[in-house]
């Protein structure tokens, strides 16, 4: 029989060896496999997934490092790309022109910039929330809304009738001087 085993071939195509070579090999691997107490034993199962996970997500300081470090080379980036447009627009002769919007800034004596805004122009301002908010309580519904113009139109009607009334005695006693 262990004549038939040398003959035998392995996968690669190559005899394999006797079983006194085939002995010392498997001891060699055995003792290549034996845990020792240097080399740590590998990770199987839930342990080697709670070791992935942790070594994908560094710790605060490390992704603090890291954002900065990507946000120091973003602002270089556009920095440079700012400077790439200006220098290509000065070369074309052309005087860009940018509007100042917001408001006024100004420094106050400690060098602090303060932002300021006219009184009358914040007194308007909460006048026209403060009317819009009494408007929208008042005509909520579409119907009050109808009715609102409909009493608008029978007043303006009623005091046109006055005014008639009124002109119609005015020339009956002529003293009706319309200029």
């Amino acid at each position: 029989m262990v004549a038939m085993k040398s003959r035998l071939k392995s996968p690669h195509g190559a005899a394999k060896p006797d079983a006194a070579t085939n002995a010392t090999d498997a001891a060699t691997q055995l003792s290549e496999r034996a845990p020792d107490s240097t080399t740590p034993e590998p990770l199987q199962g839930m342990k080697k997934w709670i070791a992935n996970y942790k070594a994908k997500r560094p710790g605060v300081e490390v992704l603090q490092r890291q954002i900065d470090q990507w946000m120091a080379d973003y602002d270089a980036r556009e920095l440079e790309a700012k400077r790439d447009r200006e220098t290509a627009e000065a070369e074309d002769g052309w005087t860009v022109v940018v509007a100042k919007t917001g408001r006024k800034k100004t420094t106050d004596e400690t060098g602090l910039s303060v932002g300021a805004v006219a009184l009358e122009a914040a007194e308007d301002r909460g006048n026209k929330k403060r009317k819009k908010k009494a408007d929208a309580a008042l005509d909520f519904y579409r119907f009050q809304r109808h009715e609102a113009r409909r009493n608008e139109v029978l007043e303006l009607q009623e005091r046109f009738q006055e005014d008639k009334k009124r002109i119609a005695a005015l020339k009956a006693a002529r003293k009706f001087r319309p200029f």
